[in-house]
């Protein structure tokens, strides 16, 4: 399943695809990386999701001003057709371009009353992180704006995600 573009800090070009796993269904993130502006293509490396092994939806990538590369996921540790999983976003790093990565870390919880899944970095001008979500309220079972949430350290703590919308007129 297509999951994310990013370009490393050296100008690579780097896809990311989850694979589900046909005798278990557990999902994993594999990188591919081109360094001719997408005519050639390596072959796809497993990136380890740790203890994450049944993560949804992988976001895109992104590189800070200092080289740190960063990619995000969602992960649940409640079976999707609960009434009320409890959503997590994963961040995981690389200071090498991607060639390896940390192991995954638990990033936002999605707040009781709604969800905020399917996890959209960038890196503001500031090098805080901001994350986009989208966002469902489980109380009354509908669609919410897109929520966001920032990070001064790289991923390891962010705000309470917030509506994106809330400060329009």
């Amino acid at each position: 399943m297509p999951a994310g573009f990013g370009v490393s800090p050296r100008g690579d070009a780097i896809a990311c695809v989850r694979y589900i796993s046909v005798s278990d269904g557990n999902t994993a993130p594999f990188l591919s990386r081109s360094s001719d502006g997408g005519e050639n293509w390596s072959q796809f490396e497993r990136v380890d999701p740790g203890p994450f092994a049944g993560m949804g939806i992988m976001g895109n990538l992104t590189s800070t001003r200092a080289g740190t590369m960063v990619m995000a996921a969602e992960w649940s540790p409640v079976e999707y057709q609960s009434k009320r999983p409890q959503w997590t976003s994963l961040i995981t790093r690389s200071e090498d371009g991607g060639r390896t990565w940390s192991g995954f870390q638990r990033g936002q919880v999605s707040p009781s009353d709604r969800l905020c899944m399917d996890p959209r970095l960038t890196v503001l001008p500031d090098d805080r992180l901001l994350a986009a979500y989208w966002s469902h309220d489980m109380e009354n079972d509908q669609g919410l704006n897109v929520h966001t949430a920032w990070s001064s350290d790289q991923g390891a703590t962010w705000t309470e995600p917030q509506d994106a919308d809330s400060g329009a007129k």
